[in-house]
């Protein structure tokens, strides 16, 4: 964790890995502050030994702009990857955020959803305005990173952007603030 300063990878295979971890300290928009890349080999369904990360990669300077990005590489692949934010989200300045979505059919009763922000967007929930089965939903964007996500209903039909929508916690607790920020304006204004 880096509260401690170490991270540790896991492997779930029956295979030794030889990986690289590279973890980048990043600003919300995911420009690159300062990242290590650090070579690993996990024995098969094991730990990596801990991983000891420099101290500007665990105490940044604006923990509240700011996140680790963990990623587990091999050979140029994503095996895995973490997003780790340095404080609750109520502490987060969130950015505010643009979601972009392309909708392609895939079949009849199954579409392709393509996801991208301009922002780091934690926990998007996604939401079809007929029932739907999403094979990914609660996620987090980055920018850069494109995720596809597939719904599948129940009958044949057509999807239009207007019959999908996100909510993130950036929009959730940046709503509350500026609700909260009003009212403290408004009893301001009545006191005087």
């Amino acid at each position: 964790t880096p509260a401690t300063a170490n991270i540790v990878a896991v492997n779930n295979t029956q295979h030794s890995l030889a990986v690289t971890m590279t973890c980048r300290l990043m600003d919300l928009s995911a420009n690159i502050i300062d990242q290590v890349s650090l070579p690993v080999v996990i024995a098969p369904y094991s730990l990596s030994p801990p991983l000891k990360l420099p101290h500007a990669l665990t105490h940044p300077e604006n923990p509240h702009h700011s996140c680790l990005h963990m990623l587990m590489e091999k050979n140029g692949q994503t095996l895995a990857e973490n997003l780790f934010f340095y404080l609750p989200d109520k502490y987060i300045d969130w950015p505010e955020v643009k979601i972009t979505r392309e909708l392609s059919q895939i079949s009849d009763k199954k579409w392709l959803i393509k996801l991208s922000s301009d922002a780091v967007a934690r926990d998007v929930a996604i939401y079809t305005t007929n029932q739907s089965q999403l094979s990914n939903n609660f996620l987090t964007l980055i920018p850069g990173n494109d995720i596809e996500i597939t719904a599948e209903f129940a009958e044949d039909g057509f999807l239009s952007n207007t019959d999908v929508a996100e909510n993130t916690v950036n929009n959730i607790l940046n709503t509350r603030r500026n609700k909260q920020a009003f009212i403290s304006s408004q009893r301001g204004r009545h006191l005087k």
